[in-house]
């Protein structure tokens, strides 16, 4: 196993934890939109993968992620509520998220899923 390996296999065991954990997260935002510190976390979380991803060369799921980073990044400072509509484009979000973790894990590679379409409506939000 190469070092670039080791370093995407504790990535792929690190970003499953984190997901399942946004996943309730997102549901809690769903239930509580004015929750600013669960928005927080989120944001922060997200920012965490994107940039881990970055470094990993990942950048399908490194452009995902900033997308969502983007979206919440307006919530949190106040410039859009959150709707329902931005809660399922993200919750979207996650669903890619978890493809191209999942593709990651099966075959190494990020997957050949467009997500510009997306992409481009996370960030007309």
């Amino acid at each position: 196993m190469t070092e670039y390996s080791s370093y995407i296999n504790e990535f792929l065991e690190e970003i499953t934890e984190t997901i399942n954990w946004l996943d309730r997260q997102f549901v809690t935002l769903e239930k509580i939109p004015t929750d600013k510190d669960c928005l927080t976390q989120i944001f922060r979380d997200l920012h965490t993968i994107k940039e881990s991803c970055g470094f990993l060369g990942l950048n399908k799921l490194e452009s995902i992620t900033h997308s969502g980073e983007n979206l919440l990044g307006k919530l949190r400072d106040g410039e859009l509520d959150i709707t329902p509509v931005i809660v399922t484009n993200l919750l979207k979000m996650m669903d890619a998220i978890w493809k191209t973790v999942d593709c990651l894990k099966k075959s190494g590679q990020e997957g050949d899923v467009d997500y510009s379409s997306l992409l481009n409506t996370l960030a007309l939000l």
